[in-house]
C-alpha cells in the first residue's frame, strides 16, 4: 500500500522552492493528524515552504458517511512514515538536519493525534531535535504569517468543521478568547443540514455543496427560509440553535425532495443564516471597548482561517463588517485553511525563534506525550470581561443589510467602504 502511495490521487505535493542548505535557520518538520488528512511538511525560518504531502482516503469516508476514528488512525499510520522519508528525500537531508519536529497535540481526534505524536517523539529521538507539541487551532491562526507580514497582536477568526473563535493572538503561544462556540461549529451546522435535506457530495465536502447551489439563488432567496436569531452572551457563538432550527423546519414543515429552486434556496439561507450570526457575533467583539483600546495606534488586522473560510459568501459578509471598524482580512490560501503540516510546521518556527516554553528538548522528551480532543486556545480574559458586563453593542448589526452595499446599525445607514 506504501509503495502505490505516490502513484494515487490522494497526495498532494507543494513545488521545492530551495533545498536545506540555502534556508533560513530554523528548520522545522511539521506532522499533523488531527483529524483524517496526514499531512507532513518542511517549513524554513523566512517563510518558505521547502516540502510537503498530505493524504486523505475518501473512499473509507463515503462507506461509512463520514469520518470513522478508528479507520482514520489505520490509514495515518499506513501513509505517516512514507510522507516523512518522501519529504526529507525532497530536500535532501536528515531527520537530524533539521532543527525540530512540530505536530499537532490538542485538539483533535485522540485516536489519530496519537499516531503523529509517536511518531514525532520516534523522531525526536532518533535526530536528537526538539519536539514541538502545537496547539491545531493557534496554527490556524499563525499560518497567516506564513503567508503575508502580519505583527502581533492580530484578531484572529477560526471557522471550521469543529470550532467557532474569535480571539486576539498576542504570540505564538498567547491568546486570548473573545468569543467562543459551545458545541456545534459552523462547519458542522452547514453539513448536518445539507445531508438532512438530501444533498449529496463526492468528496464529502457538503458545505462547498450548499454553497455552490446557493449560487443560483437570487438574495431574496436568502430570506426566504428564516429561524429565529441565535442567543448566546457577549461574543459567543450559538451554531446549535441554527443546526435544530433547519432539522427542525426539514422535518415538520418541508416536503421532500424540494424541487432544484426551493433546494437553491433553502441553501441560501442556510448560508446567510451562518454568515449573519456570524457576522452579528463578529460586531459585537469588534465594538467591545477592551478590544478596541489593545489595536488602538496599532495595524488592524483579521485572520480569517479554517474550512468554512474558502466559503466566498460567507467570507464577503465578513469582510463587510471587519472594514466597516478598520480591519482588512487576511485569508490563507484554501490548501492552507484546511489541515495541513505546512502550518504546524511554521507554528513550530514560530514557537523556536520566541524559545517557548512548550518545547520539550530531545534529551528531556518522554516515551509518552498526553493529547487531548479539546484545549482552549488560550485565556478567556476578554470573554469574561464581556459577559461579566453583560455587553452589548450601543449599534445592533442588522443583518438584512449584509445583502446590501451598505451596513445598516439601528437604523442609521453606514457606506462601507
Amino acid at each position: 500500500m506504501l509503495k502505490s502511495l505516490r502513484n494515487t490521487t490522494l497526495q498532494r505535493v507543494c513545488k521545492r522552492f530551495i533545498s536545506i542548505h540555502e534556508a533560513q535557520r530554523p528548520i522545522v518538520l511539521g506532522i499533523e493528524t488531527s483529524c483524517d488528512d496526514t499531512g507532513i511538511a518542511i517549513v524554513s525560518a523566512e517563510k518558505k515552504i521547502l516540502t510537503s504531502r498530505i493524504a486523505v482516503d475518501r473512499k473509507i469516508q463515503k462507506q461509512f458517511g463520514g469520518i470513522n476514528p478508528t479507520f482514520t488512525a489505520i490509514a495515518h499510520r499506513n501513509y505517516i512514515d512514507r510522507l516523512v522519508e518522501d519529504c526529507l528525500d525532497d530536500v535532501g537531508c536528515r531527520i537530524s538536519d533539521l532543527d525540530g519536529v512540530a505536530v499537532s497535540t490538542r485538539p483533535g481526534l485522540v485516536i489519530s493525534l496519537k499516531v503523529g505524536v509517536e511518531r514525532a517523539l520516534c523522531l525526536s529521538k532518533l535526530g536528537r531535535i526538539p519536539f514541538i507539541p502545537v496547539h491545531h487551532m493557534r496554527a490556524h491562526a499563525l499560518c497567516a504569517r506564513l503567508i503575508e507580514d502580519i505583527n502581533f497582536p492580530f484578531l484572529t477568526l477560526l471557522i471550521s468543521g469543529g470550532h467557532s473563535i474569535l480571539a486576539v493572538a498576542m504570540g505564538p503561544t498567547e491568546f486570548d478568547i473573545i468569543g467562543l462556540g459551545e458545541g456545534c461549529s459552523p462547519g458542522e451546522c452547514l453539513d448536518k443540514v445539507a445531508r438532512r435535506i438530501g444533498i449529496k457530495s463526492e468528496k464529502m465536502h457538503f458545505g462547498a455543496e450548499v454553497e455552490k447551489l446557493a449560487e443560483s439563488a437570487s438574495v431574496q432567496d436568502c430570506l426566504r427560509y428564516n429561524v429565529i436569531a441565535p442567543v448566546s452572551q457577549g461574543a459567543d457563538f450559538n451554531f446549535e440553535s441554527i443546526k435544530g432550527s433547519f432539522l427542525n423546519m426539514i422535518q415538520y414543515h418541508l416536503q421532500l425532495p424540494l424541487k432544484e429552486q426551493d433546494l437553491n434556496a433553502f441553501c441560501a439561507s442556510l448560508q446567510f443564516q451562518v454568515a449573519s450570526h456570524l457576522c452579528r457575533k463578529l460586531n459585537v467583539g469588534l465594538s467591545f471597548d477592551s478590544v478596541k483600546v489593545l489595536f488602538e495606534g496599532l495595524p488592524k488586522m483579521l485572520v480569517v482561517s479554517g474550512g468554512v473560510a474558502a466559503n466566498k459568501f460567507i467570507l464577503k459578509m465578513i469582510e463587510k463588517v471587519s472594514n466597516h471598524h478598520g480591519f482588512r482580512v487576511v485569508v490563507p490560501p484554501r490548501n492552507l485553511c484546511t489541515d495541513n503540516g505546512e502550518m504546524i510546521a511554521w507554528a513550530g518556527v514560530e514557537m523556536l525563534k520566541k524559545n517557548s516554553e512548550d518545547i520539550i528538548p530531545f534529551n528531556e522528551v518522554p516515551s509518552f506525550y498526553y493529547v487531548h480532543d479539546r484545549a482552549d486556545i488560550g485565556s478567556s480574559n476578554l470573554r469574561t470581561q464581556m459577559i461579566d458586563q453583560k455587553y452589548k453593542p450601543k449599534r445592533r448589526l442588522k443583518v438584512k443589510s449584509l445583502l446590501s452595499d451598505r451596513l445598516t446599525f439601528l437604523g442609521s445607514p453606514i457606506v462601507v467602504s
